[in-house]
């Protein structure tokens, strides 16, 4: 498993050492000399055991060391980051391992928010790396010279309004909180969007959902996410797992989906219930979910009939009875 361990006074002497080993494997893209000791000049290295602002990290697989990478807040474009990345590397012999692409999630996760990273267009890896790492941050670039490029991006906080939980094509699952009451009052606010579901919904009641699903997100590692447009960040719905209580007792994950206007007829409704059922949250094992399709009795069999036909094309499920809500 990788871990990041921050590097300590004591850690001084190692990460010197690993360091002018980098600096080494980065004169192929740099012409760094070397000086009468055979060291290679790092002007700041000291002031990552004296500034507070600068962080050291060694990177590690289970107990053996991997790597490194050394984070710092000052930019090398005139802007006023949170992060740079300074130094980062994987040694040799443990490439090939996805090291790299994970230890660089992880920071960059445990390190929220405005980032830059510079990379040397003749490192192919660095340049693959990152690009990769941050695509979906959608990073703005910044071309510094020839030869090196510098990408800017925000990482959201793992419970803020930004955290990505899963994207597709044209949307994107984040964990819901109190900023989002506006579009999901739009929601289950309407009538028209809410008319099969057993009662309607006012401002209480939407921020108590909002409520109920934070603490699902604390208690059972999951819950409604908020589903939003990829083109303009808008929350246009919610869908997710919950853990319901069943007739005959016991309790199962319950598979929910609602969307607004702006979903209507571009088929996304058939992505979410398709994506909640991944097992990609934390959920290794679903023995039984089920899906409910809240009909009324005045309304025609057709309501029936297109909710039925958007589960079957969502994942596959069977119909095992009926209940009617008053």
């Amino acid at each position: 498993m990788i871990r990041l361990q921050r590097a300590e006074e004591k850690d001084r002497e190692l990460l010197f050492n690993v360091n002018q080993k980098y600096l080494y494997e980065m004169t192929n893209f740099y012409d760094d000399p070397m000086d009468e000791k055979g060291n290679y000049h790092y002007g700041h290295f000291e002031e990552y055991f004296t500034d507070p602002k600068r962080k050291a990290y060694f990177i590690c697989n289970d107990d053996t060391l991997v790597g490194f990478a050394m984070l710092c807040p000052y930019s090398n474009i005139g802007q006023n980051p949170d992060y740079i990345m300074a130094e980062f590397t994987i040694f040799p012999s443990f490439r090939r391992n996805h090291f790299a692409l994970r230890a660089a999630k992880q920071i960059l996760e445990q390190h929220p928010g405005k980032w830059e990273i510079k990379y040397n267009e003749k490192n192919g890896a660095a340049r693959k790396l990152w690009t990769s790492v941050t695509a979906s941050y959608r990073p703005d670039v910044h071309r510094m010279n020839e030869h090196e490029t510098v990408l800017t991006f925000r990482t959201p906080d793992a419970d803020g309004p930004g955290s990505v939980i899963l994207e597709t094509e044209r949307l994107f699952l984040r964990k819901m909180n109190m900023e989002d009451f506006d579009a999901l009052y739009a929601v289950l606010g309407d009538p028209n969007i809410m008319q099969h579901y057993p009662y309607s919904f006012d401002e209480k009641r939407v921020r108590e959902w909002i409520k109920r699903n934070m603490n699902r997100y604390r208690k059972d590692g999951f819950g409604l996410w908020a589903v939003c447009l990829k083109e303009t960040g808008e929350m246009i719905g919610d869908c997710g797992l919950t853990l319901q209580d069943i007739e005959g007792g016991g309790c199962c994950r319950k598979s929910d989906t609602t969307f607004g206007a702006t979903a209507n007829g571009k088929g996304m409704q058939r992505k979410p219930p398709r994506l909640s059922e991944t097992g990609r949250f934390g959920i290794q094992t679903i023995r039984r979910c089920i899906h409910t399709a809240s009909i009324r009795m005045q309304h025609p069999s057709a309501r029936r009939r297109q909710s039925a036909c958007i589960l079957k094309k969502s994942i596959p499920m069977r119909q095992t009875g009926s209940r009617m809500s008053r």
